[in-house]
């Protein structure tokens, strides 16, 4: 008889043929098809998991991990990891292991800060200060994730070339909205004129806090 483990960490699926201990022949094969690109679980965030072995009631079934924290029952859990690099799932039951599987260990990935505008997000380009002003602050984006996680804005700078003093003006928002001063700066933009949003500083999920890369934006209208 063959037992089949079957791990889902994310999106990804993973089927995994074991030849029963007590009935092994030379036609059993162990395989594995699997989306390796999503074999991956993300510090700082639950990552789902479930486990099915065929011959076994899920009840019955011992699950650990090497690096991190595992809960759940009855096939159904989730994964806490604490490093990077790797870590090994390990699936038993009465003491004897069925079947190990090791999964990659990644931090969560940057964000991108954006504007929101009326139909879309912009990251740099021509915008109207109407557009600038409607968004009343910056975003957080997760390009090709696939869990939907929040990253707090800690704070941000604004800052433009002005055209008549030949100087840059700076302002600070401690938040993700624009401060008064961030506010009249817009304000004060002309046509053509660079904005610079610089500084930004995100904390995730993990509690890291992240430096993002500035955007620039082009003034094209009121």
């Amino acid at each position: 008889m063959r037992k089949l483990i079957i791990l889902i960490p994310v999106v990804a699926i993973l089927y995994i043929g074991v030849s029963c201990v007590n009935e092994q022949t030379k036609s059993d094969v162990i395989t594995a098809v699997e989306l390796s690109r999503m074999n991956v679980l993300y510090i700082g965030i639950s990552n789902p998991i479930k486990i099915a072995a065929s011959a076994y009631e899920a009840s019955e079934l011992n699950v650990s991990i090497n690096n991190g924290e595992i809960s759940g029952s009855n096939g159904e859990y989730n994964v806490l990891v604490k490093q990077p690099g790797t870590a090994i799932v390990t699936i038993s039951c009465n003491g004897k292991e069925i079947q190990k599987k090791e999964f990659r260990v990644k931090r969560i990935p940057d964000p991108v800060a954006a504007i929101t505008t009326s139909s879309s997000f912009l990251t740099g380009g021509d915008i109207s200060k109407k557009d600038l002003l409607a968004a009343g602050g910056i975003i957080i984006v997760m390009r090709d994730f696939d869990f939907d996680i929040k990253f707090d804005i800690v704070s941000f700078e604004l800052s433009t070339d002005d055209p008549n003093l030949k100087d840059v003006q700076t302002e600070i928002s401690k938040s993700d909205k624009f401060s008064d001063k961030q506010i009249d700066l817009i304000n004060s933009l002309e046509e053509d004129q660079k904005l610079f949003v610089e500084n930004i500083k995100a904390i995730g999920p993990d509690g890291r806090k992240r430096y993002l890369g500035s955007i620039v934006f082009t003034v094209n209208g009121k």
